[in-house]
């Protein structure tokens, strides 16, 4: 599958530069899903906070400011022809959680041996493309605290580069023990992923090695070294808001918007689906900087649990064909982008509702059926939202 970038429509263009829109008329049927625009970065605009020069992410106001989105900021293209809607009808949750590798979990095969990893030197994947190196003792190199993350075959440690005192975030990977081969040699493969995409929106990966497992003696262990974001996620600033129930400034939304698409963008043009967009996996600096992460590697950890789409990660960011299992494309990055510029206006997901079961969830994401964005947000910022939650979607042939 493809991932071209799309180019925008004359109508988002227009919007992306900041031109004023002209009283909205009634809402027009959502257009088309495609692929993000190719645009420069936007430079992080300043937060109105009267704060002079604090570190510390946007503020949260009580009425939001009417704002466009800045200069360059990719958004979804309505002008793309259709290649057909997707039904009106829901996945059941057995087909959805296959679809999304929820239920397929493998059988794990025989694990390497203790004598296998007494003399292993490194870890290669099957095409020879990535080789990461077994560093007995290199772990040393990190004072490791407390965990902020866990999974089924992971943690995520918060920690310290002791030679020049750096925090970063240590994740630490079960892959001999946990994972069969076929999972190892595919987790070793996205870790040539993350190597290779840099961009200032995306999390930065520093290192990869093996190690011996502190929690387990005699076992190895895979090491992962990212940058570390201080402010926390996304979904942490959305849950601060409504604790206060205070909405965010719209120049903050596009803020905040504008600095996410511009890494998927940059996915995008690199053939790469990031497939696991959501405000858990949206982290920011002291600075305000918004920073893309779990990219690749993440999602295909959170494929091997039952766990990672039900108590942990309902898919309410995941588009229709995705739910659906047919075959799908950037334009469900796109859906999930949609998703996230959505609460970050309502401070709520579009298809969150309390009571409701996983079939049904499944059943108003396949519909699209949500509640409009307020009133007091832009028609540019709902128009964008329409644009990129739109039900039907055009996929490359090629």
């Amino acid at each position: 599958m493809s991932a071209p970038a799309a180019s925008a429509s004359s109508a988002a263009a227009a919007a992306a530069a900041g031109s004023s829109p002209a009283p909205a008329p009634a809402p027009a049927p959502a257009p088309a899903r495609a692929s993000l625009a190719s645009a420069p970065e936007a430079a992080p605009q300043a937060a109105a906070s009267g704060s002079g020069g604090a570190r510390r992410p946007p503020r949260l106001a009580q009425v939001p400011d009417t704002a466009e989105p800045p200069a360059g900021t990719p958004v979804p293209d309505p002008g793309r022809v259709v290649t057909g809607a997707e039904p009106a009808t829901a996945p059941s949750p057995r087909a959805a959680a296959a679809a999304a590798g929820a239920a397929d979990e493998a059988t794990p095969s025989a694990h390497p041996s203790a004598d296998d990893l007494a003399s292993l030197t490194e870890a290669v994947s099957k095409d020879g493309s990535v080789r990461v190196p077994v560093s007995r003792g290199r772990l040393s190199a990190y004072a490791v605290d407390r965990p902020i993350g866990k999974g089924k075959f992971s943690t995520v440690f918060r920690a310290r580069r002791i030679e020049d005192g750096s925090l970063v975030a240590l994740k630490r990977i079960r892959i001999f023990d946990a994972l069969d081969e076929r999972s190892r040699d595919k987790c070793l493969r996205e870790i040539g992923l993350v190597r290779r995409v840099t961009h200032r929106h995306i999390v930065a990966f520093h290192e990869a090695f093996i190690d011996e497992d502190p929690s387990q003696p005699g076992a190895l262990t895979l090491i992962l070294v990212f940058e570390f974001a201080q402010a926390g996620d996304l979904k942490r600033q959305l849950r601060k808001a409504r604790e206060r129930r205070a909405r965010f400034d719209e120049r903050v939304v596009w803020k905040y918007f504008a600095q996410v698409t511009a890494a998927v963008s940059c996915l995008h043009q690199q053939r790469i689906m990031h497939r696991d967009l959501k405000p858990a996996n949206i982290f920011l600096s002291l600075d305000g900087t918004v920073k893309v992460g779990d990219l690749g590697l993440g999602r295909f950890l959170s494929e091997q649990s039952l766990e990672a789409h039900s108590k942990v990660g309902t898919p309410l960011y995941m588009a229709p064909e995705v739910l659906k299992g047919v075959g799908y494309g950037p334009p469900s990055d796109v859906w999930s982008l949609g998703c996230i510029l959505y609460e970050l206006a309502m401070l709520r997901s579009p298809f969150k509702e309390e009571g409701l079961s996983l079939y049904q969830l499944f059943q108003k994401i396949a519909l699209g059926k949500f509640p409009e964005v307020s009133s007091v947000y832009s028609a540019t910022l709902r128009r964008v939202v329409a644009a990129a939650l739109a039900r039907t979607v055009k996929m490359s042939e090629d």
